[in-house]
């Protein structure tokens, strides 16, 4: 009989443990992504060197999206009829001149890649988006500047 009872235990420790490992393990996946977006002092503001608030949005995508040459004023807000292959709901912020924010992003069913779109005043070129596909390690760093994103390297 107490054998059983010790059996019983033991089952019941490798089941936890099993459940235990599986958690970790689907927390590994690529469930989503987490962009991490520092601003510079003269944020938004390629004329002065205080910075001004700028808007973004977090867009996703099926495939990685062809964003070149598209135009800031028929993309911004209207990103569903503008581009193909939107997928989920965009993440909508602001930020502030001079931090650091981490932005979560919780992956959308059938997204590959996700763009942060900024709504600069003087945008420079294109870099007023910046796309990253999601993988295994989905965190991007991006600097935000007086008039365009740049990526960054996490350290």
């Amino acid at each position: 009989m107490r054998f059983q009872v010790h059996s019983r235990s033991l089952l019941r420790a490798f089941a936890v443990a099993a459940l235990l490992f599986a958690a970790a393990w689907l927390a590994g996946c690529s469930s989503g992504a987490q962009l991490r977006v520092t601003s510079v002092r003269n944020l938004n503001s390629p004329t002065r060197e205080r910075g001004h608030r700028l808007a973004y949005r977090v867009i996703q995508f099926k495939e990685t999206p062809a964003l070149a040459g598209a135009q800031f004023p028929a993309v911004w807000k209207q990103e569903k009829t503008a581009l193909p292959g939107v997928v989920g709901e965009p993440i909508e912020g602001s930020l502030v001149p001079d931090t650091t924010v981490a932005i979560k992003i919780k992956k959308a069913a059938g997204a590959k890649s996700f763009a942060i779109i900024g709504n600069f005043y003087k945008p420079q070129g294109e870099c007023w988006y910046l796309v990253q596909e999601f993988g295994k390690k989905s965190n991007a760093v991006v600097t935000a500047g007086a008039s365009c994103f740049t990526p960054g390297t996490a350290k």
